[in-house]
């Protein structure tokens, strides 16, 4: 069976799947991104990083796809985070990794905030890893995993997300 290509669309970008049989019963999909380089530049992520100064924080995670996408969102909070005097430990959800890996990750990096910019599933996978550990970092999302931050409420600690800007989330089990 030859590989197919599909298109998809969301705000401000599309995307494509080439699929490709490997066996009868497997496949491999490739994912690729078409948007606008200035999608990189989510305002979101600069409002984060000033919640983060407000707290007076200055050591953050940020939760990444292992993909180019990702890795520019990274190199983009990192130049946001060094004009704020933050430091960035990146997270790459690398294929493999399990939500308690990268919790485990995250606890060894020592931060005051985590967020994220990745799948949703997996954030919750780490921030219910980290809380059985008894950490507490504030935890923030873009995008992909803000909607599903705020029905976590109440979660565990801090939480912030662009569809609560001035909430800071607290007491109870994720």
């Amino acid at each position: 069976m030859p590989p197919s290509l599909c298109f998809g669309t969301a705000p401000d970008q599309a995307f494509f799947f080439i699929v490709r049989p490997t066996s009868a019963a497997t496949i491999d999909v490739e994912i690729g991104y078409l948007f606008h380089p200035s999608a990189l530049e989510h305002p979101m992520f600069d409002h984060l990083l000033g919640i983060v100064k407000t707290y007076g924080y200055s050591r953050v995670a940020f939760v990444h796809a292992d993909s180019d996408t990702g890795r520019r969102h990274l190199a983009n909070v990192r130049r946001l985070a060094g004009d704020r005097g933050i430091d960035v430990a990146p997270i790459s959800m690398a294929a493999g990794l399990t939500p308690a890996a990268l919790a485990d990750a995250i606890a060894r990096a020592r931060v005051d905030a985590v967020f994220n910019h990745g799948s949703y599933s997996v954030y919750v996978g780490i921030i219910k890893s980290l809380r059985a550990k008894g950490l507490t970092p504030m935890f923030m999302a873009v995008n992909s995993g803000a909607a599903q931050m705020a029905r976590l409420w109440p979660c565990a600690g801090p939480a912030h997300t662009p569809l609560l800007p001035a909430a800071r989330l607290a007491v109870g089990n994720v």
